[in-house]
């Protein structure tokens, strides 16, 4: 990185094979490359949120950048971002344009679906092309845009002080990094930079056991952070997540006298039944429970 006044943290969460002999023979290496390095090391693999409360425990700079480990970004990245930070203190996050490649490294698009496709026959071929068609310009990175979908790119530089007080990461809320964002939308505003930052490695996501993890991380997730909003003094994000967080469909109608509705979240599913303006509910499917059980039978048989 260009930008060279920065530290390195790791922990090894109790790993049982060669990886703290691998840190260590870099330790000289990363000593040499950062102001500062800490190594961690944890008797017993604690899981990704507790490690993750660990490092931000010792994390002294003012930023803490987010990235995952397979989505090489560009040597500016951090200098750009840190840049418009320091003259927006307004701001708490900034996200950089970004570059779709598949695990070999080329470059390929999203389809409508947002699902991996050749880069020509492409509807969106880098990330901006994304936000833009979804038309959420000022309103990325907003609590109701977030909780409503997850469109903020995956690496991004924090605020280090508002990082901390969105702590603690929990096993409750294990799509850590959707959870993490939606506790930074309630402490200030998100900034996309139009500019290619880095790039955003697609892998495949069809097996069984994914797509089952996927859909429940997600509704577990969504879960904690209801119960989370019922219990803070601001009900805005509350009213916020009730109003992005859920879809309400008719079933069928003879307005004004009978209706069938739903109403539906990552969650729940419940179907009303509304006669002369008076609502009763007559099914409720719950969502949650049934994507933690599809996650427990797939991991079991994979």
């Amino acid at each position: 990185q260009t930008f060279g006044d920065w530290e390195g943290l790791c922990v090894d969460d109790g790993s049982t094979d060669d990886s703290v002999a691998k840190v260590e023979a870099m330790r000289a290496e990363c000593e040499h490359r950062f102001v500062s390095f800490t190594f961690l090391k944890n008797d017993h693999n604690c899981d990704l949120p507790a490690g993750m409360n660990r490092l931000s425990e010792f994390a002294t700079g003012k930023y803490i950048m987010r990235c995952d480990s397979d989505d090489p970004i560009r040597p500016e990245c951090i200098a750009k971002e840190v840049a418009f930070l320091e003259a927006h203190p307004d701001y708490v996050l900034a996200a950089g344009d970004a570059y779709f490649i598949d695990p070999s490294g080329a470059r390929i698009g999203w389809t409508e679906q947002k699902a991996a496709c050749p880069l020509e026959s492409a509807t969106y071929k880098i990330f901006s092309d994304f936000l833009k068609a979804r038309e959420y310009g000022e309103r990325f990175g907003t609590y109701g845009e977030l909780i409503a979908a997850n469109h903020v790119p995956g690496s991004h530089l924090v605020v280090a002080e508002a990082w901390k007080k969105a702590l603690p990461f929990t096993k409750e809320a294990p799509l850590e990094d959707w959870y993490l964002l939606l506790q930074l939308a309630k402490l200030g505003k998100f900034a996309f930079l139009d500019e290619i930052l880095y790039s955003y490695r697609q892998h495949a996501t069809n097996t069984m056991k994914q797509s089952a993890r996927i859909s429940y991380v997600g509704a577990k997730t969504f879960d904690y952070e209801e119960k989370l909003v019922r219990k803070l003094e601001d009900k805005r994000w509350e009213r916020l997540l009730q109003e992005y967080g859920y879809h309400t469909e008719t079933v069928f109608s003879l307005a004004p006298v009978l209706e069938i509705y739903k109403i539906k979240s990552l969650t729940s599913s419940r179907r009303f039944l509304r006669i002369f303006g008076k609502s009763f509910l007559i099914h409720h499917r719950d969502i949650l429970q049934e994507r933690t059980e599809a996650y427990q039978k797939a991991t079991k048989h994979a």
